[in-house]
């Protein structure tokens, strides 16, 4: 087993939170550009009313990660930006839970808090840091900041993490596909592509099969010609625009009724955004909620996260 991975306690099966970039709702689910994704989700409850917290990246990564944007309007770098306290890394840690985070692009030995892993053809780094909250935080743990490819054979572990957090790299998160930097077709294309690879790989898992739960999300909307999409819910706070949230799991798959306020079309329709999915998440596992994460009008997903849900022990 690889460093970081090995839980020790009794834990409910995994999440893992998927995050892609900067596309809004209606430029995914149903657009011919991004059949796969808009095929899950007639299989997975949506959330229909999710919303990104702010514009740029890095605050909504800040606030999936910790609970708040600690007042970062920018995407810095962490040398920019050094925070410290608790995170969902660090309550984690506390709990006995293995976690691990997992970038596309990051290369063994790479430094995290520098952009890299080569190059696309508009010359943009593949990997960068600002869409790694981990290595933001003072006293991160190097040794769960993992490459992309050591993901499927911690899933297959004996002890898979409880947690995981998976990043593609620029080409493939639909942010800047390759020869491109604009938030068009071949971004959505390249993103929905990387998809469904990923979710064919990760299904055959024993993680998945074991009750796994992978969070598909985005971390902020753009229109098709990369320009800012207001919010305009009001409450919760909404200012990132309309984006996309996926719950796929074997056990929402293949329910039979609809509960925990699914609601009649299995998706989940009350307001949500990134400080009530990671309160979500803490409640799944048990935690405290972080910071924003406690304000109850930022939304609860842990009904459905729960459904059919029930602790296990690693072997």
């Amino acid at each position: 087993m690889s460093n970081g991975a090995v839980a020790t306690g009794p834990t409910r099966p995994g999440l893992l939170l998927l995050v892609m970039e900067n596309q809004q709702a209606i430029n995914v689910l149903g657009n011919q550009n991004a059949p796969n994704i808009t095929r899950l989700a007639q299989t997975y409850p949506v959330a229909t009313r999710y919303f990104g917290a702010t514009h740029p990246s890095l605050p909504n990564y800040l606030t999936l990660w910790a609970g708040s944007t600690f007042g970062v309007t920018d995407d810095d770098p962490p040398s920019a930006h050094p925070l410290s306290g608790e995170t969902l890394g660090s309550q984690l840690d506390a709990a006995g839970i293995g976690w691990a985070g997992y970038f596309e692009s990051l290369a063994d030995g790479q430094d995290p808090t520098v952009d890299g892993g080569g190059r696309d053809s508009s010359n943009d780094a593949l990997y960068v840091a600002r869409h790694n909250p981990i290595v933001y935080f003072a006293g991160y743990d190097r040794g769960k900041v993992k490459s992309y490819g050591e993901l499927l054979a911690d899933l297959d572990s004996a002890a898979p993490p409880g947690f995981c957090l998976v990043v593609p790299n620029m080409a493939d998160n639909m942010h800047d596909p390759v020869g491109s930097t604009a938030k068009d077709a071949v971004a959505v294309q390249a993103g929905d592509a990387w998809v469904d690879r990923f979710v064919q790989a990760v299904s055959a898992t024993a993680w998945w099969r074991s009750g796994g739960t992978v969070l598909l999300v985005w971390d902020e909307a753009y229109d098709g010609s990369g320009h800012t999409v207001p919010g305009g819910i009001g409450t919760p706070p909404s200012d990132g625009g309309p984006v996309v949230l996926m719950i796929l799991s074997a056990v929402l798959a293949g329910a039979a009724v609809n509960t925990h306020g699914l609601g009649g079309d299995r998706n989940f329709d009350a307001p949500l955004t990134h400080a009530g999915l990671l309160g979500s998440i803490e409640t799944y596992f048990g935690l405290a909620k972080l910071r924003d994460a406690a304000n109850t009008t930022y939304g609860d997903l842990s009904p459905v996260l729960l459904a059919g849900q029930s602790p296990r022990v690693p072997e």
